[in-house]
């Protein structure tokens, strides 16, 4: 939903069944620069943005797995400035970037092995740029992390990964 300054809903989505707009576990929604929301579904796995009319013109996932176009409990989704979508793919232990045409190029972690080691993410909750980086965080303890240089042939950041400990405080290494 979307509140006015007098606490009155202006906008929402979800929640009818003969309309549709049915949502399972929504676990976060941003209104992006053009009026339109990105939408992250966790239960139904997927990443999704609706125009101000609650038609849908984007989507990512849909179903559990990770293979093309499927996701594993997203949890997170930034619209890059460059049109890309992030997202935080979490049961599946990985962040991935996608193209508005859905190609996946640029991932960081590996689908269902979580770890510690460089390349391995454990449960990430969340990945957003910092410009020129990107700040991840998962649920590693412990864990020795680096500022680390990643590259594709449409992408080329550094990455800064961030730690949880087990009482919510976050450590920047």
């Amino acid at each position: 939903i979307e509140v006015n300054g007098n606490q009155a809903i202006v906008w929402r989505y979800g929640f009818q069944s003969a309309g549709r707009e049915i949502l399972l576990n929504p676990v976060k929604a941003e209104r992006l620069e053009n009026g339109y929301t990105l939408i992250v579904d966790k239960e139904s796995s997927k990443v999704f943005e609706v125009n101000a009319n609650k038609k849908l013109v984007w989507q990512y996932g849909g179903s559990k797995g990770s293979g093309p176009n499927q996701l594993n409990e997203p949890v997170d989704a930034q619209r890059l400035a460059n049109g890309q979508t992030l997202i935080t793919d979490r049961l599946n232990h990985r962040v991935i970037m996608v193209t508005p045409q859905g190609e996946i190029i640029w991932r960081y972690g590996s689908e269902y092995t979580p770890g510690g080691n460089p390349g391995e993410l454990f449960l990430p909750g969340s990945a957003q740029e910092v410009p020129p980086a990107l700040a991840l965080a998962d649920l590693k303890f412990e864990r020795k992390a680096s500022l680390l240089s990643i590259s594709s042939g449409v992408v080329a950041l550094p990455v800064l990964v961030l730690i949880l400990s087990s009482i919510g405080l976050l450590f920047v290494i």
